[in-house]
């Protein structure tokens, strides 16, 4: 059911431009960087514990250097990158 709605969902990226891989680089360089918006919001991380595609250690890191008092780290062992379509995901 997930490749299929993959496949029949006109925003899924097959291919990709140098430009667009430059431009995910930045924002994912950005985006590792912790600011006071963090503060005001809760947060919670949801991180595949089997993860091919992300690095778990930088997640890690990110999140604790994330000044909030509101956040919750949860690692989902034995999953992958996709952990809302897992068969586990109940």
């Amino acid at each position: 059911d997930v490749i299929e709605a993959g496949q029949n969902d006109p925003l899924f990226v097959t291919k990709v431009s140098v430009r667009w891989y430059r431009e995910l680089l930045k924002t994912i360089e950005s985006a590792m960087v912790p600011t006071e918006a963090f503060l005001r919001v809760p947060i919670l991380v949801m991180q595949a514990g089997d993860d091919k595609l992300v690095d778990k250690t930088k997640v890690i890191k990110w999140f604790s250097g994330v000044a909030s008092h509101n956040k919750s780290y949860r690692e989902w062992e034995g999953l992958y990158h996709e952990i809302f379509n897992e068969p586990e995901r109940e």
